[in-house]
């Protein structure tokens, strides 16, 4: 949280929790410490080479039954997480700008910054009555986001703007 934005990589879904933002904070950074432990773990017993993809961990994990088994369905990878929500993005209008007053209520902010889900024309979308801005740009363009460019969000008072690298 910055000032009356909050900043996201993909959002909160409200039918999946209402912690705080400080609850959110504390609970991604543990689970991002016990999956890198329980990885180095598999890399230690040489179950998995480093930089192993994700299946690969997660089978080892299930194979020997480390504990990170039970990261893989929290906030880190589930779907509905907060590394992985797209409802802002999918959210009907009619449902969503209900849905967005009270997820802005609740948080007190203004706004809604994400990320995480590519906005198709490459340009920073903002829904809800600006509630919810959705950065993602595809900024990286080539083979994964043909059309996306590189931008940038400023935030000056109730000022919301996108800049856009041509």
């Amino acid at each position: 949280r910055v000032n009356d934005s909050l900043f996201m990589h993909a959002g909160i879904n409200p039918d999946v929790t209402t912690a705080s933002i400080d609850e959110l904070n504390a609970e991604v950074r543990q689970l991002i410490a016990r999956w890198d432990e329980g990885v180095r773990s598999l890399e230690e017993k040489q179950l998995v080479k480093p930089l192993a993809p994700f299946g690969d961990v997660v089978a080892a994990a299930q194979a020997t039954k480390s504990p990170i088994v039970d990261i893989v369905n929290s906030h880190l990878f589930h779907p509905e997480g907060l590394m992985w929500f797209r409802g802002y993005a999918t959210w009907p209008e009619t449902e969503g700008g209900t849905r967005t007053a009270a997820l802005l209520k609740r948080y007190r902010v203004k706004r809604v910054v994400t990320g995480h889900t590519v906005q198709r024309k490459g340009t920073i979308t903002q829904r809800f009555n600006g509630g919810i801005v959705l950065i993602d740009t595809g900024m990286l363009a080539g083979t994964f986001y043909p059309g996306g460019r590189p931008s940038a969000l400023t935030i000056t008072g109730p000022d919301v703007r996108p800049v856009y690298v041509e």
